[in-house]
């Protein structure tokens, strides 16, 4: 006859579970944030395209990416594309014929946030303000349930050992 071992929720996966929650939630708050700053901002700006490249995606299609570098007004320093994690000189997704349009003039219109103009992205494909933010906070609320249920489950053990 097997020996049936009960299982018991450490408290030490609780907590792993509610700190990944919050370092999820947290960033995908940041990134929600700010897409929606740059999503509302009016504030463009006309970027050299510094590098241009065609790449084959996943799907069987083809990818048109750009990098590019703008100043926000005469005279100040020179911005590139970066993320919410602070990656610089990250390429930039354009449709086929932005980005056709974007190397024949070397130029490709960017928007940005004038207070972090860090915060940037091409005006004619701005990023969606509930993509990858989205998808962290939700990942994030998934952790947070596995913890409010793992803690659950451990009382009701701890309940019936005693």
């Amino acid at each position: 006859m097997a020996v049936q071992t009960q299982h018991t929720v450490a408290k030490w996966h609780i907590v792993f579970c509610t700190l990944v929650a919050m370092v999820l939630m947290a960033l995908g708050a940041v990134d929600l944030f700010k897409n929606v700053n740059l999503y509302l901002s009016e504030s463009v700006a006309v970027a050299r395209v510094v590098e241009s490249r065609k790449i084959p995606n996943r799907r069987g299609g083809v990818s048109f990416e750009v990098r590019y570098v703008f100043a926000p007004a005469p005279g100040f320093p020179e911005f590139e594309r970066c993320d919410f994690l602070g990656r610089t000189n990250l390429w930039s997704s354009l449709s086929e014929p932005d980005w056709q349009a974007a190397i024949a003039a070397k130029q490709v219109k960017v928007r940005f946030d004038p207070v972090d103009p860090n915060n940037n992205a091409p005006d004619a494909s701005l990023p969606s303000c509930l993509g990858d933010s989205s998808a962290l906070l939700l990942l994030g609320f998934g952790f947070g349930v596995a913890a409010v249920y793992g803690e659950v489950v451990r009382r009701r053990q701890m309940s019936k050992t005693t």
